[in-house]
């Protein structure tokens, strides 16, 4: 089976919230973390700092690695590296990929635990939080 590596970042709001977008694609509609796919050469804390400010703009200070997890998803073994992480003072969280992502949201813990609307990553996350 093919294997993929991903990472992305948890950010939590003031109300440790925590921040989720949606992806708005015919073959993916659901919430996940920011992060995306890791380039060559590239290590894990790069792509997501990297991923963070192409998909929402802002740069991001690393602060703590969460460990990872796999999910297979279209028949390919996806091992994602979680990482949290905190917003650059004056940095504002927007949409920067209209084209992928219609929405921006911060979601207490407990009201994600039923959505069936999450991306496989973020119903694995919410095992560990």
């Amino acid at each position: 089976m093919l294997e993929k590596e991903l990472a992305g970042c948890v950010i939590w709001d003031d109300h440790g919230r925590l921040m989720l977008i949606h992806r708005n694609k015919p073959d993916l509609k659901w919430w996940e973390l920011p992060g995306g796919k890791i380039d060559e050469g590239e290590s894990p804390e790069e792509t997501a700092v990297r991923e963070l400010k192409e998909e929402i703009g802002v740069s991001v200070e690393v602060i703590k690695v969460l460990g990872h997890t796999y999910f297979e998803y279209y028949g390919i073994r996806w091992k994602y590296h979680w990482f949290e992480a905190r917003i650059n003072e004056g940095d504002q969280p927007q949409i920067c990929e209209p084209n992928n992502f219609d929405g921006l949201a911060y979601f207490e813990i407990p009201d994600l635990k039923n959505r069936e609307d999450l991306s496989p990553n973020v119903a694995n996350l919410l095992k560990i939080l």
